[in-house]
């Protein structure tokens, strides 16, 4: 029945991750490893083969770079932590 438990339905015990905010906050390595992910799926998007650039894919694309440019976010806010007055440096570019 539906409403039983299935053995499938147990937690894993070998899965017991807590949230960010349960231990102190994002960590640099998963927060950058996350960025690079991103970015990855957006490159893939732009370099699929027979694209049809139409209002679905610029929604995609637009997602995906949102998302990337959450993750950068994220990790720069992380570097700045180590520096002393709390900023990550303007760039000389």
């Amino acid at each position: 029945m539906a409403d039983e438990p299935d053995e499938t339905d147990e937690p894993d015990q070998t899965d017991q991750t807590e949230e960010p905010d349960e231990v102190g906050g994002p960590e640099l390595r998963p927060t950058l490893r996350d960025w690079l992910h991103a970015r990855e799926d957006t490159q893939r998007h732009l370099t699929t083969e027979n694209t049809q650039v139409d209002a679905a894919w610029v929604q995609r694309l637009a997602d995906l770079l949102a998302t990337e440019r959450s993750w950068q976010d994220q990790y720069t806010a992380l570097i700045a932590l180590g520096a002393s007055d709390g900023r990550f440096p303007s760039s000389n570019r």
